[in-house]
């Protein structure tokens, strides 16, 4: 709660909430596990004003390459054929799981938007199979939820909107789908990199006539943060820097410092070894304190 109550102080007034499907699904079935930690987030930033943007950054079958997607089959190469969010059932999987959300917090106030997917990388080929699965999800919500905002990311990584630009002719002849999709829509980018390289892409959301914000940056350059940050209060809706909170890494708001068990488990992770099980409960015990924000260290 900390966390929330700082993020308020600054004069934030939204947090984005990251979440793998998995907290949804177990066993084959779709379970309401994941409410327990929703509710408990969406309680905190009640009582401090703010408001919930909730973030499916583990989709089925892995949106992207990344191993931020939980993307097990993927590697330091990122390999796009490891994506395969676009195959089989997956699509209708998250939408369902979308929907269970969406049910359980059509009323809730706090809430105020479905992120579908973060940064969603398909295949080579198959960029133009997004904005038909975006439809595809949305509906899955508004069967259950007419009143919170869908918010879309661009292809590639985030940055990419013509792929789901439905008034640009190639998409319309790629996709079928020539007119909005959703009444209450948002399109997000994500941007790592110079802010000037950001020009042009809410031009495409003005001729849309849709808001745009920028749901990702500023972690890769303390300088970039902080132009992003003022491109984005004069052009964009919203902004919210990834990530908030990091590792031993000094461009975020705050930074968590390792102690000795951490960096022993990650050297292992790093160099193999002796796996050291002895370090379980102090693990435990980092995880629950260390990371709170007005912890000691």
């Amino acid at each position: 709660e900390r966390a929330i109550a700082d993020l308020s102080n600054l004069g934030f007034n939204s947090v984005r909430v990251p979440f793998n499907f998995k907290l949804f699904y177990r066993d084959g079935h779709i379970v309401d596990g994941g409410f327990e930690y929703f509710d408990r987030v969406i309680g905190y930033c009640r009582s401090h004003s703010m408001y919930v943007l909730l973030d499916m950054h583990g989709a089925p079958g892995f949106q992207n390459p990344g191993d931020h997607s939980d993307n097990v089959d993927s590697n330091a190469d990122q390999p796009r054929d490891t994506v395969k969010f676009w195959d089989g059932n997956n699509i209708k999987l998250a939408a369902s799981i979308w929907k269970h959300i969406a049910s359980y917090y059509r009323n809730e106030p706090v809430v105020w938007g479905y992120d579908l997917i973060n940064e969603p990388v398909p295949q080579s080929g198959r960029e133009y199979e997004l904005l038909p699965s975006y439809v595809e999800m949305g509906n899955a919500i508004r069967e259950v939820d007419p009143n919170h905002i869908i918010v879309a990311e661009g292809s590639w990584w985030g940055s990419d909107l013509t792929k789901i630009d439905w008034m640009d002719s190639f998409t319309q002849q790629k996709t079928g789908i020539s007119k909005s999709w959703d009444s209450k829509l948002v399109y997000q980018i994500h941007h790592y990199g110079l802010p000037s390289d950001i020009y042009g892409r809410e031009q495409i959301t003005q001729k849309l006539n849709i808001p745009i914000i920028i749901g990702a940056y500023g972690e890769d350059n303390e300088n970039n943060l902080l132009a992003i940050t003022d491109l984005a209060k004069q052009t964009l809706k919203g902004y919210f820097s990834w990530s908030f909170k990091k590792m031993s890494h000094d461009n975020c708001l705050w930074t968590i410092p390792p102690n000795n068990a951490y960096k022993q488990v990650k050297a292992f992770i790093n160099n193999g070894g002796t796996p050291p099980t002895h370090l379980y409960l102090n693990m435990t015990n980092f995880a629950q304190v260390n990371v709170k924000n007005g912890h000691s260290s």
